[in-house]
């Protein structure tokens, strides 16, 4: 059936009429008659839209085929702090008229996240470091695709680890053992560290979970820091209480003293200490005399050997060792008691006798090598072994007297704190006259 031409032009003018109004409805909707974008705090509409994270909101729309243009809602604010594993989220939006359909695109930088299509986005690994927003496009039918984007947030911080304060167990005294105690931090795996610290200062070479104590330490306050290291997280640190002041240790062990020798003048007495702990220990000696009230400190007896003098004739000897190390009470240990000492044995020769046994000449003693250094000798001759009174030096001149006998001479030894000792010649041939 053809339609006359009369109706066909009605028709068209109906539509043209119905196109009119729709113009002029949509003009309303935005707010008036279309006029020349004007600047405005609210967010721009463009015809290209932004690939770039923004930090203003913005919002997009594509040239309309349809009737009508969608109505974007005031652009959301993201909310959450941008960090690894933090959950970021946005209100969604209200937009018009009518119904329309809303697609969310979570973006890194500009691009968008594969699998980010909601109203909440918990940061990755991949985004530290860079920037997040959010594509909210609406569509409804009849109505051009809008656009809008969100501020960017960020840049995305490394995670936050959960860090627990450690503890020390152990007593604070110089020469023992302190151990660091913590609760496990998270999330997941964390790697701790540990280093001493002693007054705030870092110990070197402390960084164990126990740390013993040294001479440096005493009368100071020490702690520990322990460290957390995870991968994405930002490291984070916590230190103990501190403890008291370090005191002094105690020496162990500390062993009285031994010695060793005869307690005779002239020989040496040795003190033997035997093994102080712990580790190296210094060691001094002291010697001592008995006396009539009191122990009497023999001066410059600071060694660990000692030879007995004249001064301890008669007398007891002991030792005194005091052992000290840095950090640690000096220690005192004696001795016990020598026997009383004794006089000391000379070391003597058997004197010889020089010259012709003759009468009228000269005999001289000869009295070899005497010891210790310092002895003093003295001479007797003798007649056939009877005493020649006033014959005491070191020479003789044989007499009448002396004819037809064998001439010898002692000589005696003396030294303070020893023994006399005498030694006798050998005789000489029988003493003949004068030769004529």
């Amino acid at each position: 059936m053809r339609t006359p031409a009369g109706e066909v032009a009605r028709c068209r003018g109906l539509w043209g009429l119905m196109a009119l109004v729709a113009l002029v409805g949509c003009s309303a909707v935005a707010g008036g008659t279309p006029s020349a974008p004007q600047p405005s705090s609210t967010p721009s509409i463009s015809a290209t839209p932004s690939t770039t994270p923004s930090t203003t909101p913005t919002s997009t729309t594509t040239p309309s085929t349809g009737p009508g243009t969608l109505q974007p809602g005031a652009v959301p604010l993201i909310e959450g702090t941008p960090r690894y594993r933090s959950v970021l989220s946005f209100d969604e939006p209200e937009w018009g008229p009518g119904k329309v359909r809303l697609v969310y695109q979570w973006r890194r930088d500009g691009a968008p996240i594969s699998g980010a299509t909601g109203t909440s986005y918990r940061a990755t690994a991949d985004d530290i470091g860079h920037l997040i927003s959010v594509r909210i496009t609406g569509t409804a039918p009849g109505y051009g695709r809008t656009r809008q984007e969100t501020e960017a947030v960020g840049p995305v911080a490394p995670g936050r680890l959960s860090p627990r304060t450690p503890t020390i167990s152990g007593t604070a005294t110089v020469g023992n053992t302190l151990t660091g105690d913590v609760d496990p931090w998270g999330p997941g795996d964390v790697r701790l560290s540990w280093q001493w610290l002693r007054d705030g200062t870092a110990i070197a070479k402390a960084t164990e979970r126990t740390y013993r104590l040294g001479g440096d330490d005493r009368a100071h306050a020490i702690t520990v820091r322990v460290t957390g290291r995870a991968t994405n997280f930002a490291d984070a640190s916590r230190e103990s209480e501190p403890t008291r002041a370090v005191a002094a240790g105690t020496l162990d062990p500390t062993p009285v003293p031994l010695y060793s020798g005869t307690a005779q003048v002239g020989h040496v007495l040795t003190a033997l200490p035997r093994e102080w702990g712990p580790g190296t220990v210094a060691l001094t000696y002291q010697w001592y005399r008995s006396g009539k009230d009191e122990d009497t400190k023999i001066e410059g007896a600071t060694k660990a050997r000692y030879r007995l003098v004249a001064a301890d004739e008669g007398h007891r000897l002991r030792v005194r060792v005091s052992g000290t190390k840095a950090g640690y009470t000096t220690v005192r240990q004696y001795s016990g008691w020598t026997s009383v000492v004794e006089p000391g044995d000379l070391d003597g020769s058997v004197p010889t006798i020089t010259g012709a046994a003759v009468q009228g000449r000269t005999l001289t003693a000869k009295p070899g090598e005497w010891g210790p250094d310092g002895v003093e000798l003295s001479y007797r001759w003798y007649r056939s072994g009877l005493l020649i009174t006033r014959a005491e030096g070191e020479t003789y001149t044989l007499s009448g007297a002396d004819v037809g006998h064998t001439i010898t001479v002692r000589v005696r030894g003396e030294k303070d704190g020893y023994r006399d000792l005498v030694h006798e010649s050998a005789p000489t041939d029988v003493v003949v006259t004068r030769e004529r």
